[in-house]
């Protein structure tokens, strides 16, 4: 396991891309984090299964069933 030593200086970057639609270029990020979870899980089970997921979320009886 590589300690902080090991790992090269990273440089965070923010670009700024106001919205084009409202007046004050505002944009919602409330539920970002929320919607990219299911898909994450799903590509993550797709990868380990090599099977095709086409609903979400996955259930253990999905799973076996793949299995």
């Amino acid at each position: 396991m590589p300690t902080a030593l090991e790992l090269p200086k990273i440089n965070i970057v923010h670009y700024e891309m106001p919205s084009k639609y409202i007046e004050l270029g505002a944009k919602d990020i409330d539920e970002g984090g929320v919607t990219s979870s299911p898909s994450t899980v799903s590509f993550a089970a797709k990868d380990a299964l090599n099977a095709i997921i086409e609903e979400v979320p996955i259930k253990p009886e999905k799973v076996l069933e793949i299995l």
